[in-house]
């Protein structure tokens, strides 16, 4: 198995030209990869996250084991029933589960 990473880094500059990078990465990743896996870090209100949601065919919610982690699980499911009709697939498939602290 092969695997190999991308990283970016989340600046509140350039909404759109995050979204046009993760467009690219993500056409230039399919070339050579079956499965894509992107990591949001459950920021739902991003370019980045809506260009990431376009490309996605399941959506991955982890929730650590604390008080308000919750809370963003939960906005990421009302962003997701908020948004297309791919969008609002992916949040009636999407999968949650709990993430041990630690």
């Amino acid at each position: 198995m092969r695997c190999s990473q991308v990283v970016t880094c989340a600046s509140p500059r350039k909404e759109s030209a995050r979204r046009r990078e993760v467009d690219r990465l993500h056409a230039v990743a399919a070339k050579y990869y079956r499965a894509i896996v992107m990591d949001s870090g459950n920021t739902e209100r991003g370019a980045n996250w809506q260009a990431m949601i376009g490309h996605a065919d399941q959506v991955v919610i982890p929730v650590k084991s604390v008080d308000d982690a919750a809370e963003g699980a939960s906005r990421v499911l009302a962003a997701l029933h908020a948004g297309d009709e791919h969008a609002q697939a992916l949040g009636r498939e999407m999968l949650a589960f709990p993430h041990p602290t630690g």
